[in-house]
């Protein structure tokens, strides 16, 4: 491990507000550490961007892409900052990854000593296929690996924490996204996990996912969750509402659109932070 690692020093820091909102005895150690990924894009090998030309218009270029050497980069950074439990909102697995078999195998063997116990709680993006799944388990096999849709709600620090989420999905109605009610909102933090693109967030022409559609009918954001954390927008969106409903884009681990990142929240019985830090890279 570099020693520049031991050194990571956070691009953002804030303090979650209103404090009461987000006060957790941790069950072991002062600390609970979430960190929140997206979008690592696993096996992922080029891509198309537009690079302007002499005359003003645009073409297309294809972007090599080492999607493997950033995902070590992530992990490394992820022991680094040690949390309890990560969650990851989706596409991990890129659709290259079929093409890329046996490199799975050999990235397993190169990446940093995992055997620590860790939760992973992961959400399926548009860009995973059938094999993710078999994938996540076969890299984090020494970690509890949970997926959030087929496990929500998900209680965490002995119920004080409530993560639900729902996967990618192609939604025709408002409404479809079907959240329910949760008995023991009142009492837990609840936080909320998407791969969606999100109206008046994302820069998407196709940002047609409201807010309001990711509650139970009825029932306002602000009232329903105290966290929401994005996937698919590639994006450093952090947005806190006076109301008590802070809301995360985690951009993107891989960096295609943006630099990659890597999101931190830590809660304790006086205080909440969220930090945003850069990923460790190969030298």
């Amino acid at each position: 491990m570099s020693p520049g690692v031991n050194n990571l020093q956070p691009l953002t820091k804030v303090g979650l507000t209103p404090i009461e909102n987000y006060q957790v005895t941790p069950p072991s150690g002062k600390t609970l550490k979430i960190v929140h990924i997206s979008d690592t894009h696993l096996g992922i090998k080029e891509r198309k961007v537009y690079v302007p030309n002499i005359d003003g218009k645009s073409r297309p270029v294809k972007k090599q892409i080492s999607s493997f050497q950033k995902f070590r980069g992530l992990l490394t950074t992820i022991q680094t900052l040690d949390p309890d439990v990560i969650i990851h909102t989706g596409d991990i697995v890129d659709q290259d990854i079929t093409e890329h078999k046996d490199r799975v195998r050999t990235l397993k063997s190169r990446l940093p000593d995992l055997t620590q116990k860790r939760l992973l709680l992961y959400l399926r993006g548009n860009h995973d296929t059938a094999l993710s799944d078999f994938h996540i388990r076969e890299l984090f096999d020494d970690w509890d690996i949970l997926a959030l849709e087929d496990a929500s709600p998900v209680h965490l620090a002995e119920g004080q924490i409530t993560v639900v989420g729902r996967d990618h999905r192609k939604y025709p109605t408002q409404g479809a996204l079907s959240m329910d009610e949760l008995d023991n909102e009142s009492d837990s933090i609840v936080i909320g996990a998407f791969h969606q693109t999100i109206h008046q967030i994302s820069r998407s022409y196709a940002a047609d996912t409201k807010l309001t559609e990711l509650t139970p009918a009825g029932v306002p954001v602000s009232r329903y969750y105290d966290l929401l954390l994005f996937g698919h927008m590639h994006t450093n969106y952090l947005n806190q509402d006076k109301k008590g409903c802070t809301i995360i884009d985690g951009g993107s681990a891989l960096g295609l659109d943006i630099a990659s990142t890597v999101g931190l929240l830590t809660f304790s019985e006086g205080a909440a932070h969220y930090q945003r830090f850069p990923l460790w890279v190969e030298r």
